[in-house]
């Protein structure tokens, strides 16, 4: 599953390069193999596209019109598509797994920072629904210390990920040159791994940037 990952990263950036290049050739030289549009739904292999009928007309006789792209475009497209899913991970609670089986656990002070944060943030409305002020304070520095934890516990998993991601990688690469396939397994598994506590770690300090 891992080698699936790689190849999907691998074939997006790939494929933006190509896209890149099918563009700008075809803008420069005209040639309609690179300008080409893709078919609409007015037009297959067999039959050239035409105006559309009256009946393919949308209300107030307005042609029905469909966004086309350049097959560079297309496979530029087609890049961020596949990289987009390479990147996406699901979370279950502090557990983060990949579309490539990459499991990761979060450090602990992001689920203690987060669990503060929310404590605090319920005194500090209640210290303002009742007037109570010292409750109020009490839980604006409990806020206040959960996003510290929480920081702190991204930023470790962000520099884990990393770590893992590219020693998992050399390590793979190492292991097949010797021909050791078990350990070319693990370390895939550690590359994966690691990709995925990047990508949590990357998610929530984002998130927390949003807010």
């Amino acid at each position: 599953m891992s080698s699936n990952d790689n190849t999907s990263t691998l074939g997006s950036y790939i494929d933006s390069a190509k896209g890149a290049a099918q563009s700008m050739l075809g803008s420069i030289t005209g040639n309609q193999a690179d300008k080409a549009r893709l078919p609409s739904p007015f037009t297959s292999p067999s039959r050239p596209f035409t105006s559309p009928t009256p009946s393919q007309q949308a209300p107030n006789n307005t042609p029905l019109t469909q966004p086309l792209q350049t097959s560079g475009e297309a496979t530029r497209t087609q890049a961020q598509h596949e990289k987009a899913g390479s990147d996406t991970i699901a979370k279950l609670g502090p557990i983060g797994i990949s579309p490539a089986g990459g499991m990761s656990a979060d450090d602990p002070k992001r689920s203690e920072g987060s669990w503060n944060q929310t404590i605090g943030s319920g005194k500090e409305m209640l210290g303002n629904a009742v007037g109570a002020e010292g409750l109020k304070r009490e839980g604006i520095e409990q806020n206040r210390q959960g996003k510290g934890q929480e920081a702190e516990g991204q930023l470790s998993d962000l520099g884990s990920g990393v770590q893992d991601r590219v020693g998992g990688k050399v390590g793979a690469v190492v292991a097949s040159v010797k021909g050791d396939r078990e350990r070319e397994e693990a370390e895939r598994a550690r590359h994966d791994g690691g990709k995925t506590l990047q990508r949590s770690a990357e998610g929530g300090i984002q998130r927390s940037a949003d807010y």
